[in-house]
């Protein structure tokens, strides 16, 4: 969208407080849904308790309005905001892209060795430095 003077922004929340479970099993309920005969019965109820847990402890969703209200209004906005109620789970979220990149590289013809990668981050990162002074 660049090539069309439209800046665009993706807003990455993590796991905030929500009634995200409790609605997935109140809409499976109104449709008569089951996952009782199903081959993913388990993992269906994994994902359903693990969503009920960010019924409480997590933080104020408000906090991805307000990334969300920034992206919008800034007069420079980023192309990724990470917003996360804890270190932990930034922490997570910056690890899992690494394991990702690094599965990318693994293996192929081109590979890059463990040298050349961190090159390639301190590049990176100098010019998030560099374009955050602009």
């Amino acid at each position: 969208m660049k090539s069309f003077g439209v800046d665009v922004s993706l807003i990455e929340p993590g796991a905030y407080r929500s009634n995200i479970g409790k609605s997935a099993l109140e809409r499976m309920e109104e449709r008569n849904q089951s996952a009782d005969n199903s081959k993913l019965k388990e993992a269906m109820g994994e994902t359903v308790n693990w969503l009920s847990l960010f019924e409480n402890d997590h933080g104020d969703p408000t906090e991805v309005a307000a990334t969300v209200m920034k992206a919008l209004f800034d007069d420079n906005p980023k192309p990724r905001y990470l917003i996360v109620p804890t270190q932990e789970q930034a922490y997570w979220t910056i690890s899992r892209a690494i394991e990702r990149m690094v599965e990318q590289n693994h293996d192929q013809k081109y590979s890059f060795d463990r040298e050349t990668l961190i090159e390639m981050l301190d590049a990176a990162l100098a010019k998030q430095s560099w374009e955050a002074v602009q």
